[in-house]
């Protein structure tokens, strides 16, 4: 998506202060993502809201501790203790809570085992029910699924299920022109 393409908002520190929120506060949620970032999670976000889902945002992903979860990787400094969330997630039920990850370049390959860890025992402990990848590029999508396969969640199973951006546009464009039409059509007369 490019600018003038759609409706995006994103928040300023005077945006904020005249809305009533602590400026650092509010755009602690949107200060490291990427303008391309910003529009592949709204394009998700339209794609799960237009398919009827119970979803979560970036916003509350970042307001919800419970969604702060503890990875540990290794790399060139040694053993990496940090905290990860998803980008957004998704009620799906009765399966449970699924992580999205809106992963539009390559991480590291230590950085991205990692993850791949910290959700296979997520998953194990049905913590989360699966994590779903969007992807841009086929090559981050490959290199996901193979790291995946290694790691343990069958990358054909629904712990670990892939989307690309292309489609979730397609099927946003399609659900929306679906609803217009439905919204236009008389009800049959009794």
């Amino acid at each position: 998506m490019r600018r003038g393409d759609g409706s995006l908002i994103a928040i300023t520190r005077q945006g904020a202060q005249y809305a009533g929120y602590e400026p650092s506060r509010a755009l602690q949620s949107v200060a490291p993502a990427t303008w391309a970032h910003i529009c592949a999670c709204a394009w998700t976000s339209g794609w799960l809201e237009l398919r009827g889902r119970m979803w979560i945002s970036e916003r509350g992903i970042v307001e919800d501790d419970w969604w702060r979860f503890k990875l540990t990787y290794q790399d060139h400094r040694g053993t990496v203790r940090s905290s990860h969330r998803p980008d957004l997630a998704v009620e799906l039920r009765p399966s449970g809570d699924v992580a999205i990850e809106v992963e539009l370049r390559r991480k590291t390959l230590r950085r991205l085992t990692g993850i791949l860890q910290m959700y296979d025992a997520l998953i194990e402990d049905e913590v989360l029910a699966g994590v779903i990848y969007i992807t841009t590029d086929p090559d981050v999508e490959e290199l996901v699924r193979r790291v995946g396969a290694y790691i343990g969640p069958d990358p054909d199973g629904p712990r670990l299920s892939f989307r690309t951006m292309q489609l979730v546009i397609q099927q946003t464009h399609d659900a929306a022109a679906a609803a217009a039409v439905a919204r236009t059509t008389p009800a049959p007369a009794s």
